[in-house]
C-alpha cells in the first residue's frame, strides 16, 4: 500500500483566479491552472474534482481538489500516474506506471488507506474510470500480454480488452457480445454500468451491464455516463461522425445540433443536465456544452466574456451544477482544468 499524495498549492494562489469570474447570472470559474491541474475528469458532490498535472520532472500526476488544496497523488518515484474518477468519499481511480518496465495498473486512493494498484484480467494493462459511492470500480484491462500503454479512456481503437467490476478485492470480467473488446466507462450508486461492448460481427454497441447481464442498448457507439435513476449518455456514431445523445426509458435523444460536425456527451448529474463537446465544423476546435430540458448551451456563454475562458470540454457535472473539465486559460496562459460553478436554480 502507498500512500497518496503530496499537496502542491493551497487556496491563496486559487483565490487571484476565481475572484472576478462571477458573470453571467451568477456562475463562477475556478481555474486549477495556476495550481498544476492541466486536464480536468471527474467532480463529486462535495466539489472535489480529479484529474491530471505535471510535476517539475514533467511527469504526469494524478491530482485531487478538495476545495482548497491540489493534491498530487503520486508516487512521488512513478512514471505517470492519471486520475478519472472520484466518490464523495474522496476514493479516486485511474492508472499508474511505477517502473519503466513494469505494466500499467488500475488503482484505487483512498484518504486513509493509501493507494494500491487493482491488478488485472491477466494482461499487462488495466484503467479504471469509475467509482461509486460503495466503492465498486469500473474500467478495462487486457486478458493477455499486449503493450496498451496509449489506451486512454477517449481512445477507441485501442486493442482487445475487456470491461471489468472491482469490488472488495476482486476484479470480474463483465464480457462481450461475441466480439474481443467491451469498456465500462461509468457506475451508479444502484450498481448500473455503461460502456460499449463488440459484437461477434465487430460492431460497437452502447451496453449496460446490471446483475451479471449485458443488454445491448441498441446504439451504435458508446455510453459514457448514467445517473442513478438509468438516464445514460454518450455518442452514436452515424456516417463516421459522433453524436451526443440521451438514452431514457428506451428512448434516444440526439442532444446535437443540425449542422454541427460532430458531438459527445460525457457526464450526466440527477437533475438530467447533460455536459460534453461538440465541434462545429472540420476545422474549429473542440467546445464544451451543457444540455438541459432541451435547450444546447455554449459553456463560454456561461462564464463573463471579460475574462476570455474557452472551454474545451465539459468532463462531468454534479448535482449542484458544478462542471469540471479543460479548457483556456485566460490570456493565453494554456491549458488548463476548471470548475464551473452554476449559479443555484431556483
Amino acid at each position: 500500500m502507498r500512500t497518496c499524495g503530496k499537496a502542491l498549492a493551497a487556496i491563496s494562489l486559487m483565490w487571484l483566479w476565481t475572484m472576478g469570474s462571477t458573470g453571467c447570472g451568477g456562475s463562477a470559474v475556478t481555474d486549477l491552472g495556476p495550481l498544476g491541474g492541466y486536464s480536468g475528469y471527474d467532480i463529486n458532490e462535495l466539489g472535489h474534482a480529479v484529474g491530471n498535472t505535471q510535476n517539475a520532472d514533467s511527469r504526469r500526476r494524478a491530482f485531487v481538489y478538495d476545495g482548497d488544496v491540489l493534491t498530487d497523488l503520486g508516487p512521488a518515484d512513478a512514471v505517470f500516474s492519471e486520475a478519472y474518477g472520484i466518490n464523495d468519499q474522496g476514493q479516486v481511480v485511474g492508472r499508474v506506471r511505477h517502473e519503466s518496465n513494469s505494466p500499467i495498473v488500475a488503482f484505487l486512493c483512498d484518504p486513509s488507506e493509501g493507494m494500491q494498484d487493482l491488478g488485472t484480467l491477466g494482461g499487462d494493462y488495466s484503467i479504471a474510470v469509475g467509482i461509486n459511492n460503495s466503492g465498486q470500480v469500473v474500467g478495462w484491462s487486457d486478458l493477455a500480454e499486449d503493450d496498451e500503454e496509449d489506451c486512454e479512456p477517449d481512445n477507441i481503437l485501442c486493442g482487445a480488452s475487456h470491461a471489468f467490476l472491482w469490488e472488495d478485492g476482486t476484479m470480474t470480467d463483465l464480457g462481450t457480445l461475441g466480439g474481443s473488446t467491451s469498456r465500462a466507462h461509468a457506475i451508479n450508486e444502484a450498481g448500473q454500468i455503461v460502456g460499449w461492448a463488440e459484437t461477434e460481427e465487430g460492431s460497437m454497441r452502447a451496453v449496460l451491464w446490471q446483475s451479471g447481464t449485458v443488454t445491448d442498448l441498441g446504439i451504435g457507439g458508446l455510453a459514457r455516463g448514467i445517473n442513478d435513476s438509468g438516464e445514460i449518455v454518450g455518442t452514436f456514431y452515424s456516417e463516421g461522425k459522433g453524436h451526443a445523445f440521451l438514452y431514457r426509458e428506451g428512448e434516444v435523444t440526439n442532444l446535437g445540433i443540425s449542422g454541427w460536425f460532430e458531438t459527445g456527451a460525457y457526464g450526466i448529474n440527477n437533475r438530467g443536465q447533460v455536459v460534453g463537446y461538440y465541434t462545429p465544423s472540420i476545422v474549429t476546435n473542440t467546445r464544451a456544452f451543457l444540455w438541459e430540458d432541451g435547450e444546447f448551451v455554449d459553456v463560454d456563454t456561461l462564464s463573463s466574456p471579460l475574462f476570455g475562458w474557452q472551454f474545451y470540454d465539459a468532463r462531468d457535472i454534479n448535482d449542484t451544477g458544478q462542471i469540471v473539465g479543460t479548457g483556456s486559460r485566460p490570456f493565453g496562459a494554456g491549458a488548463s482544468a476548471f470548475i464551473l460553478t452554476l449559479p443555484p436554480k431556483e
